[in-house]
């Protein structure tokens, strides 16, 4: 049986930047390497960001949004446009979507 904390990791009160990197970059497709290349980075910069031991730059940061089709606000705060998190992730993906649901029907 898998603990409730395996299955909810991601949650939009305990996030971070490089979470939110992770569950974007996911939810569009691609791979760190993927992301990496587009972003014409190397990939232990890209495993940086997503481990919160790093942050890009301004520049890169507007890339990555836009790549990964979130605004740069919800990669550094997790509020605004964006909010996707990584597919298969039990119970706190699919309280997340039911929210979204609820917050797009508005």
């Amino acid at each position: 049986m898998v603990s409730d904390t395996v299955t909810d990791w991601y949650g939009a009160d305990t996030a971070t930047f490089g979470d939110r990197v992770a569950a974007a970059r996911e939810a569009a497709g691609m791979t760190q390497k993927q992301l990496a290349k587009r972003l014409g980075v190397k990939l232990p910069t890209v495993r940086g960001w997503e481990e919160d031991l790093s942050e890009p730059r301004a520049n890169k940061l507007s890339m990555m949004a836009g790549l990964l089709n979130v605004s740069i606000v919800w990669l550094l705060t997790g509020e605004g446009e964006g909010g996707v998190p990584p597919r298969g992730r039990g119970r706190a993906v699919a309280g997340y979507q039911r929210a979204a649901g609820r917050v797009a029907r508005c």
